[in-house]
């Protein structure tokens, strides 16, 4: 299979200060092309596809933010204006405020909706898999509530609590209800809700924190699966999202040019589904937990020089335990890894 694919696209925002508020403004024109051919040879016979595909997206968008000495509002709303799924508005909202005569704490609160397009092969697939140029994008509503506090304007404690719902999502099936139907139907839903909860705690040249986050997810629409194997199963939790997950993290300055971080994040076990390569039968897997253990290091080489540019040396290393684990059921995650890296930056300032 050979995919050839390319975007472009022109954004323009301007911003305007009114007062303690500021309203932001502007447009996006984007076109997006792609060229694939495949070719596939099975018990079932050979498959050849090949497509030209492109669609044009139009949006205009604006937000207005104010801050107050106790509030701070902040509201927008983006217009799309697709080819292929026609118009559809997004829209989000916000705000925090701190506690009467306690400016140490801080309570937040937002609500906004959101939609994904298809991929362009859900749309336009040829061959095998028949896409459907009729697929509306996936939407989704989401809002959440939370708390900050500082102590000893050194610690940080954070919680929230989010919600989510998941409607139009888009769903194979290898039975369409005719024959020559596409393949991909706006069909599920689910819905998403968790807790997360975040300390950190900065002293001079280092800081560290730990973040936790309790996940649920369910099934409301199975669409056309069924069965105990099935990708989505009627209130059932969706794939490849653990329950539990934690990261610790902590970094430290080394000398004035240099700087050390490193994290260890535990990622808990997941459902997912194995495949009989026979039988092309599908049945539930539980992806077991892991951890990973990343490091790495900073070195200014040449830093805020007149006329010179800055040079950052990076040094990383990654899955420092050489953990062996999945993402998602068959696919062997990458072992322990190094990285050496370069940055130049121009134009800095003095």
């Amino acid at each position: 299979m050979a995919v050839c694919a390319c975007r472009s696209g022109a954004i323009g925002p301007a911003h305007v200060e009114v007062g303690a508020a500021v309203l932001t403004v502007g447009g996006e024109i984007e076109e997006e092309r792609q060229r694939s051919f495949n070719e596939s040879s099975s018990a079932y016979g050979i498959s050849n596809g090949r497509s030209g595909s492109s669609r044009l997206n139009r949006a205009a968008f604006v937000h207005a933010s104010a801050d107050g000495e106790l509030v701070s509002v902040g509201a927008g709303a983006r217009i799309e204006d697709n080819e292929m799924f026609g118009t559809g508005v997004t829209w989000q909202s916000g705000l925090s405020a701190h506690l009467p005569g306690r400016p140490q704490t801080r309570l937040r609160a937002s609500v906004g909706t959101a939609i994904k397009e298809p991929t362009f092969y859900e749309s336009f697939a040829t061959g095998f898999v028949i896409g459907n140029p009729t697929l509306d994008p996936e939407r989704s509503l989401a809002w959440e509530v939370g708390a900050e506090h500082v102590v000893w304007e050194r610690v940080a404690l954070q919680a929230t609590y989010f919600d989510q719902r998941f409607e139009d999502l888009i769903q194979y099936t290898y039975a369409p209800p005719n024959v020559g139907d596409p393949n991909y139907y706006n069909v599920a839903g689910a819905t998403s809700h968790g807790v997360e909860v975040d300390a950190a705690v900065r002293w001079t040249g280092a800081e560290a924190g730990v973040t936790y986050t309790w996940l649920r997810t369910e099934v409301t629409n199975p669409g056309f699966d069924s069965g105990e194997g099935a990708e989505l199963v009627d209130g059932d939790r969706l794939l490849r999202r653990p329950a539990h997950s934690m990261a610790v993290r902590g970094a430290r300055s080394l000398g004035e040019r240099a700087r050390m971080h490193t994290s260890l994040s535990a990622v808990g076990s997941r459902d997912d589904r194995s495949f009989d390569p026979v039988t092309f039968s599908a049945t539930r897997v539980t992806l077991p937990r892991y951890l990973l253990w990343t490091l790495g290091l900073e070195w200014d080489a040449v830093s805020l020089a007149r006329r010179w540019p800055d040079v950052t040396v990076s040094l990383r290393a990654e899955n420092l335990l050489d953990e062996s684990y999945q993402e998602a059921w068959g696919f062997d995650a990458r072992g322990r890894q190094l990285f050496l890296g370069l940055r130049v930056g121009l134009g800095g300032g003095a």
